[in-house]
């Protein structure tokens, strides 16, 4: 279907989103979708804009913020300062660079063009990857995962969704330095969504705001400059599970079946690149990346 081989073409009224990304063709397919369970299909079908080199990636590092703790830590994450550094030379540190220089499969929405910063990103150096060892927050990510899975159980999706589909890896910026290290170490909540766009404005709701690409941040001024010119950014693992599309005026996160509410609001359902999470404990901030 994606070559839409209708005669003459589509409608001139057919509105633009629905020819972006293959999108009505998408809607076709999972609507015929022998799982009876078209928004699933749609969801899953997002992991086909990250790139083969950053899927295998994320995958070296997992989407559990347990497996995280158990394979990678060096303490027991009760240190002042949480942030630990990467050896350069493991898979780890290559899995975190691969996942920050990855561009999409598909144009940028947000992309700026010729005249963006990010323009040659994959060129860009990675100086450190520091993982961020701090038990109080990981602890609360990991109650908030397995809510989040029992949840999706109890509506029969936990089963259609792989890990990669409900937990992602996402970026998040400050314009700080102070602001980024005061997220890595709260002992409790990183992150404040009451704080939520302060900088730009609530355009999805009152949440935190994370992006696909790392390009996208450094694309909007959404990093932090150190004295010594290197940039730093947040890699976060994120508890999206089922997301709906947000909306300004969205307060809370609607009903998706019987008690059960939608996990967090994305920019589009078609090909995200922002998604917002709505508390604090949703979010694991597991790696600071100092780049240039």
């Amino acid at each position: 279907l994606s070559s839409l081989a209708l005669p003459g073409g589509l409608p001139s009224a057919t509105p633009y989103s629905l020819l972006q990304y293959d999108c009505l063709p998408r809607l076709v397919d999972a609507a015929g979708d022998a799982s009876r369970m078209p928004e699933v299909y749609f969801v899953r079908l997002w992991r086909h804009f990250l790139s083969p080199k950053r899927t295998l990636a994320e995958g070296v590092l997992g989407w559990s913020p347990a497996g995280i703790r158990s394979r990678f830590w060096a303490t027991d994450g009760s240190r002042a300062d949480p942030l630990v550094p990467v050896d350069p030379s493991s898979a780890e540190f290559g899995a975190v660079r691969d996942i920050f220089l990855a561009e999409p499969t598909v144009p940028r929405h947000y992309d700026r063009g010729a005249a963006a910063p990010s323009r040659n990103w994959s060129l860009r150096e990675v100086l450190h990857v520091h993982r961020v060892e701090n038990r109080g927050q990981q602890e609360g990510a990991r109650t908030q995962h397995d809510a989040v899975v029992d949840s999706l159980r109890a509506q029969g999706l936990a089963d259609a969704l792989d890990p990669a589909d409900r937990t992602r890896w996402l970026f998040h910026g400050t314009r700080t330095e102070e602001g980024l290290l005061s997220i890595a170490q709260d002992p409790v909540t990183g992150f404040a969504p009451a704080m939520a766009g302060a900088q730009v404005g609530s355009l999805w709701g009152p949440f935190i705001y994370f992006a696909r690409d790392a390009a996208y941040c450094y694309d909007h001024d959404f990093y932090c400059t150190r004295t010594d010119g290197a940039h730093r950014l947040l890699l976060c693992l994120v508890e999206t599970g089922m997301p709906c599309l947000g909306a300004v005026n969205m307060r809370l996160l609607p009903l998706r079946q019987d008690s059960h509410r939608y996990n967090s609001v994305v920019d589009s359902l078609s090909c995200p690149e922002i998604f917002c999470a709505p508390e604090t404990k949703s979010v694991f901030p597991a790696y600071v990346v100092t780049f240039r």
